[in-house]
């Protein structure tokens, strides 16, 4: 039944995109999204996230999303150029969904359509399941791809105003990079960026001449999504509340600025 519910809340809310309630398999009990926000910083909050499943309610708008199970208006989102392949994988969903909302279309959570995430073992090098190693491909991928959507769809007012909260993340970032070792990843994801910087202006200059709606409407301040079993200490999942706390103070000072 679950596109059949996702068509009644198409119809209801004439959204571009639904997207349905994730629930991880095979235990069935436990919401992986319902939906899920832009954050300020370039990364992804998951709505609702491992919440214990309950009936569900009425269709509700969202500003993001993920990539797992979609109903998509096909013209709207050719329009506003597709998935952009340059992500390959991480964030591209991140990104598109941002960029559909930033060129005015709607998206919309039918949080009583249920689709099953498997939770299973994931990709060989690219998925974590909160225990092992954290791949190294997944870091790069990730941090670079993060970049790439604050290049391509935040205003450049935005990105001066939130310029320290940025920095800061990055510093953060790289310090969790030293103490990984991935260096190395971290570096091609810049070399990367730079390497690309004319095709990622025109990406960056199709997004910003169409767009509709301004960052402050899309974006979020939400607590900082990481995934689970990346930091396990005592000390890291303090810090990361820390961080998590003083980064979304900056978001409601900063908000009132942002394009």
């Amino acid at each position: 039944g679950a596109i059949d519910e996702l068509l009644a809340a198409q119809q209801a809310t004439e959204a571009a995109i639904v997207c349905p309630r994730l629930v991880f398999a095979p235990e069935n009990t436990t919401i992986q999204c319902d939906g899920a926000y832009p954050h300020f910083l370039g990364t992804l909050v998951l709505g609702n996230a491992n919440a214990r499943r309950d009936a569900g309610s009425a269709a509700h708008s969202v500003d993001g999303l993920i990539s797992t199970f979609l109903l998509v208006d096909r013209d709207a989102a050719l329009s506003a150029g597709g998935f952009n392949e340059a992500f390959f994988f991480y964030f591209e969903d991140l990104e598109f969904g941002l960029r559909m909302r930033l060129l005015g279309h709607s998206i919309a959570c039918a949080t009583r359509a249920i689709v099953l995430h498997d939770r299973g073992a994931g990709y060989t090098g690219l998925s974590f399941r909160g225990a092992g190693n954290y791949p190294k491909q997944r870091a790069y991928l990730s941090m670079r791809n993060r970049l790439l959507t604050i290049a391509i769809c935040f205003h450049w007012r935005t990105i001066l105003v939130l310029a320290p909260a940025l920095l800061a993340y990055e510093c953060a970032t790289l310090g969790l990079v030293v103490v990984r070792g991935w260096i190395p990843q971290w570096a091609q994801g810049w070399a990367w960026i730079i390497s690309n910087r004319h095709e990622l202006r025109q990406m960056r200059n199709h997004v910003q001449h169409h767009r509709r709606l301004r960052d402050s409407a899309v974006l979020h301040g939400s607590p900082l999504p990481f995934a689970d079993g990346l930091f396990r200490g005592r000390f890291s999942g303090a810090l990361v509340r820390l961080l998590s706390g003083s980064f979304a103070a900056y978001w409601r000072i900063a908000r009132v600025a942002v394009h």
